[in-house]
């Protein structure tokens, strides 16, 4: 009794295993006649468009009188540069450089002092932690 119950369940076993190859081979199967479908070749998906990459501009009348690769459109041309002064003030007293302002520079009154203080407070214990042997 016990060995034929052992054998039903062997099987059982070996059907359930054999049913998910066969779902399995069936849902790789759909998924490849898909891709052919869509127009790749031997079944594999298309492959995406390639970036397009800006010459580098030389001319320098264009470059003082264009704002070269600024058009944001598929047609039309690059904006025209207008004098200084129908630009906003800010605009010209911006940061350029990526460095973290200085604390010296920052104002106290600020959320921007305050945060900029914790930041350099952390990295200070983390460095002191670091040079401690045990």
């Amino acid at each position: 009794m016990a060995s034929t119950r052992i054998r039903i369940l062997c099987k059982q076993t070996s059907f359930v295993v054999n049913f998910s190859k066969l779902l399995r081979r069936l849902v790789h199967q759909t998924a490849s006649c898909d891709a052919k479908k869509l127009g790749g070749a031997g079944g594999k998906a298309v492959a995406p468009v390639a970036k397009k990459e800006l010459e580098v501009e030389q001319d320098p009348q264009k470059l003082c009188r264009l704002l070269c690769g600024g058009n944001i459109f598929k047609e039309g041309s690059d904006p025209e540069l207008k004098p200084d002064n129908e630009y906003p003030d800010w605009l010209w007293t911006m940061r350029l450089d990526r460095q973290a302002i200085p604390l010296s520079e920052l104002d106290p009154e600020t959320p921007q002092y305050w945060n900029r203080l914790k930041t350099l407070n952390m990295r200070r214990q983390k460095r002191l932690q670091s040079l401690k042997k045990f």
